[in-house]
């Protein structure tokens, strides 16, 4: 699940639906004039996923679209994610484990199924405003809780947060690295083939810190002005689900297509997984 396993599978399901994609790589510069390049956009461990990409086939990527990703963390911000990784490793003890004649492996079980549950509400409180958290019925977001719990594994939720989301400087795979080895690229950065973006109340991340990465990439002095980031009012860490629970049609097209004109793109995104072909490949 790290981010150099996600890039190449990434890669792999690109390959697959543009063939081109994987035959350019294998021709020559001197006979690669024009190669096939993609939009590319995620939001929260999906834009890492993006920027990881970007760093790595930067030859590949016509625009990039960020949502929810910084160059580095807040104190705050890295409490949470702290207190993510203490539920998963330590899952709480259950009525079960009282009981000497049931099963280990049911206690096992039911010991998962409960950090999972405790770290769904915590994840979801913490990447959605309390505009819109407060707008859905309870049942609904229980329903919510219930789903990501199923449908995930406590260790594969903990090592996805080990391995993708390193604090490390010096870790190549860190924001801050990838940002600047994208900048030394070759990749295109023309007017708009960067675009970053963030809600109004994203606990995971800070306005200066979006800013931070947004002059890495464009290399970019602490000084220089340059267009601020989008942010969005009543939105949280998932900026994308907010606008387009709250938000009106034409801003609902301004976060997911700014920067996806019809052709070929890519979009992740976490917890969920599909994936369709339209005017637009989208991977979610």
């Amino acid at each position: 699940v790290s981010l150099a396993v996600q890039v190449q599978q990434l890669y792999n399901v690109l390959s697959q639906a543009f063939p081109s994609l994987s035959s350019s790589s294998s021709s020559s510069s001197a006979d690669n004039d024009d190669p096939i390049a993609v939009d590319v956009a995620g939001f929260s461990l999906g834009g890492r996923i993006a920027l990881a990409f970007t760093s790595t086939y930067p030859q590949y990527v016509r625009k990039l679209h960020l949502t929810g990703v910084s160059a580095g963390r807040d104190a705050y911000a890295s409490l949470i994610l702290q207190s993510w990784k203490d539920v998963l490793q330590h899952p709480p003890p259950s009525s079960l484990a009282q009981n000497q004649n049931n099963n280990d492996n049911n206690n096992n079980h039911a010991h998962d199924k409960m950090a999972l549950k405790s770290f769904a509400w915590s994840a979801l409180l913490h990447t959605y405003s309390s505009t819109f958290l407060s707008s859905r019925p309870s049942s609904m977001i229980q329903t919510w809780v219930e789903h990501i719990s199923q449908s995930n594994t406590r260790m594969g939720i903990l090592s996805l947060l080990e391995q993708t989301h390193s604090q490390d400087e010096n870790d190549e795979w860190h924001n801050v690295n990838m940002a600047n080895k994208i900048h030394q690229s070759n990749y295109n950065r023309s007017k708009g083939s960067i675009q970053i973006v963030m809600g109004q109340d994203d606990q995971m991340t800070t306005l200066k810190e979006v800013q931070r990465l947004q002059q890495l990439l464009l290399g970019c002095h602490e000084n220089d002005v340059v267009q601020p980031p989008k942010v969005y009012e009543n939105c949280g860490h998932a900026v994308p689900i907010g606008v387009k629970a709250t938000a009106t049609e034409e801003s609902q097209h301004s976060i997911l297509y700014q920067t996806t004109n019809p052709g070929k793109s890519c979009w992740s995104s976490p917890f969920f997984s599909s994936m369709f072909l339209h005017t637009r490949f989208l991977l979610s």
